[in-house]
């Protein structure tokens, strides 16, 4: 790795990151969230093509900080982008000693990395405003997380943050034949998949992607292994809640937890089992209570577009947009052409699978 001159100049202490550090800081920081931890790294590496790039640093002031961070392989080092997270990974950004996060910071962290290939830093929406001027970024994704503050408590959030809508939704589950199972063990994540295959099928029909085309996204994306690699390596963190309705799988969400943040990572149905008797809505209760219970500050609800209806079911929980980017920086645009390249086939396979069912 090349480091920067400056950042020597200025007594930067930069190793590779170790466990135990990493963790240490892990605890310390209430910015820190369940895909900054290293069994998140560690899912990541195993399940697909990159391996741990994570940096521990220490500042001139002598504080520590760690970027979880992995870099892709199967391409020479100058060219393998290194990110904080990539791609359907969730969030990364700097983990910092006592959560203290200055924009200097993330300044510095750019620095180092820079002119040793494509760098990809997706942080914390909480704390966008300290990368936004880190660099002269290549180009930036905007994105819009939804989070909801749990501070309040269980009945707090019930009573004034669930809309009317939602908490009728939850009734009516609960007076359903719906019956909920809770694991961490990993033994309902076999279950979940073809559930999330359904709904991945669901959501290429609205959108006018191929069939074929959904089933191969979503085995790459979301296969069982990745799901149990994630499961084992968070333990108790990591929750799956079910419904089964009529005894068969009908709705599931995981759920991670690092300290005070609760991630709903990922969630599927089968709607003709789950829309009547609205299980999605419980299943969020029974997650969203647990987490107050334990004195969570936030539960979030990942990333969606506003104005959508799914932005629409997650405001309904009382959950708020918060605005953030992806940010990429690269000395030769090579990410974001293949980027627009992949965008453009993938309109063009939607228009000519809609013209053809126009014709039949």
């Amino acid at each position: 790795m090349i480091v920067s001159s400056s950042l020597r100049r200025h007594a930067w202490e930069v190793v590779p990151a170790v466990r135990p550090t990493w963790e240490a800081l892990m605890r310390t920081d209430p910015y820190a969230l369940p895909s900054q931890a290293p069994a998140w790294v560690d899912a990541l590496c195993t399940t697909g093509p990159y391996r741990d790039a994570s940096l521990e640093l220490r500042s001139p002031e002598g504080r520590r900080l760690v970027l979880p961070m992995v870099r892709r392989t199967g391409v020479p080092a100058p060219a393998a982008t290194r990110s904080s997270m990539p791609s359907r990974w969730a969030n990364g950004g700097l983990v910092a000693e006592d959560g203290v996060h200055d924009a200097a910071d993330a300044r510095a962290v750019v620095a180092l990395l820079a002119g040793s290939g494509p760098l990809v830093i997706v942080p914390n929406p909480r704390l966008d405003d300290r990368w936004r001027h880190a660099a002269p970024w290549s180009y930036a994704t905007a994105k819009h997380g939804y989070e909801l503050d749990t501070t309040g408590g269980f009945e707090d959030v019930w009573t004034h943050l669930f809309s009317s809508s939602v908490r009728r939704a939850v009734r009516k589950a609960e007076r359903s034949d719906v019956v909920v199972e809770r694991d961490t063990t990993g033994r309902l994540l076999p279950l979940f998949v073809p559930l999330y295959q359904e709904s991945v099928r669901r959501w290429a029909e609205g959108s006018g992607m191929p069939a074929w085309l959904a089933r191969r996204r979503a085995a790459r994306d979301e296969s069982l292994d990745k799901l149990q690699q994630v499961a084992r390596g968070f333990g108790e963190a990591c929750v799956t809640w079910m419904a089964f309705v009529e005894g068969r799988p009908a709705a599931a969400i995981i759920v991670l937890t690092h300290g005070p943040n609760v991630e709903y990572w990922r969630g599927a149905m089968s709607l003709p089992l789950a829309g009547p008797v609205r299980a999605n809505a419980l299943l969020h209760r029974l997650a969203i209570k647990e987490a107050c219970a334990r004195g969570a500050a936030r539960y979030s609800f990942g990333i969606s577009t506003p104005g959508t209806s799914l932005a629409r079911f997650k405001e309904g929980f009382g959950a708020t947009a918060v605005p953030y980017a992806g940010y990429v920086l690269e000395p030769i645009p090579v990410r974001r052409a293949t980027r627009t390249g992949r965008r453009l086939a993938r309109r063009s396979v939607v228009a000519v699978t809609s013209r053809a069912h126009a014709v039949r």
